[in-house]
C-alpha cells in the first residue's frame, strides 16, 4: 500500500454532525431538505395557532430556511457586550 503524505485526503461523504455546509442551490434538491424556523419566523408560526404536526407540515411546505441540520442557536443577549459596568446587585462591595 502506497501512502502519500503531501496531499490532503478527499472525503466524499458529508459529516453526520451539525455543520454549516455548502448551500444547496438547486430548487428540487432544496425542497427535499427539512424546513426550520429562525426567531422571527418562530413568532410568525406561533401566531398561526397550529398544532405541532400542522406546524411541521407548514414549515416544510413554505419555510425559506432549509438545510440538512438546523443551525446552532445564537449566543445569549448581551453576551458580546464589552463593558464591565457594575449592576445593581453588585452594590454590596461599597
Amino acid at each position: 500500500m502506497c501512502v502519500i503524505f503531501d496531499r490532503v485526503p478527499r472525503t466524499t461523504a458529508s459529516p453526520s454532525y451539525a455543520h454549516q455546509g455548502a448551500v444547496e442551490r438547486r430548487r428540487a434538491q432544496r425542497r427535499q431538505l427539512p424546513g426550520w424556523s429562525c426567531a422571527q419566523c418562530q413568532q410568525y408560526y406561533e401566531g398561526r395557532n397550529l398544532s405541532s404536526q400542522e406546524l411541521a407540515m407548514h414549515m416544510n411546505r413554505c419555510s425559506k430556511h432549509r438545510s440538512k441540520h438546523k443551525l446552532l442557536p445564537n449566543t445569549p443577549q448581551d453576551f458580546w457586550r464589552p463593558d464591565m459596568s457594575a449592576s445593581d446587585d453588585d452594590d454590596d462591595d461599597v
